[in-house]
This record gives C-alpha cells, structure tokens and sequence, in this order.
C-alpha cells in the first residue's frame, strides 16, 4: 500500500524489539518446530517474524508494502517474504501450519 511506502523509514524506527513476541511464540509452541507459518502484515519483520525464525519455525511473510518489504528482505535475508494483499490471500490451502498476524 502506497500509505505504508511513504512511512517505510519511520515504520522501522517505531516498532519495538518485543510487541507481540510473546504471544505469536505461545502459539507457535503448539506446533512441532520446523513447522511453515504465514505471518500477515509482517512488516519489516521485527519483532514477530524474527522471533519465530530464531525459535526454528519456517516462516512466510506477507505484506503490501514494497518500501517496508525491502527492510523485511534486509533484516531477514533468507526468510521468504511475498508482497500482496491479504484480502486475496495469493498462497494455495494447505501450504501452512498456522498463520499469525499481529498488530
């Protein structure tokens, strides 16, 4: 979305380290690790969709923004991130174990 590219740089200075870290590593405990995880609305990746992938889960991030996706791509270079909107979700059924979105 073209709102959240103009804030792209902001974006990532306003988030905190540990917002929803909690939560999205509580239901995340439910699944066997390795297990594929679709975070939507992931953001730049910090701080939930880190959290997930140092705790050993697969995760897929969703989001619209390409400014913010860029950061996202930087800060987790080998996390898989895809840019679309999740009113049309563009993944198949079955292709995860859980997704999470937080905020």
């Amino acid at each position: 979305m073209r709102e959240y590219d103009l804030i792209a740089d902001w974006f990532s200075t306003d988030r905190g380290r540990t917002v929803g870290v909690g939560e999205a590593l509580a239901v995340a405990a439910t699944l066997p690790v390795r297990s594929r995880i679709v975070d939507i609305g992931c953001g730049n990746c910090v701080p939930v969709t880190e959290a997930l992938v140092n705790a050993g889960y697969r995760v897929v991030g969703l989001g619209s923004s390409a400014g913010i996706l860029a950061r996202f791509q930087a800060n987790l270079p080998g996390t898989s991130v895809v840019r679309g909107d999740a009113r049309w979700c563009p993944f198949v059924n079955g292709g995860f174990d859980a997704a999470i979105s937080m905020g």
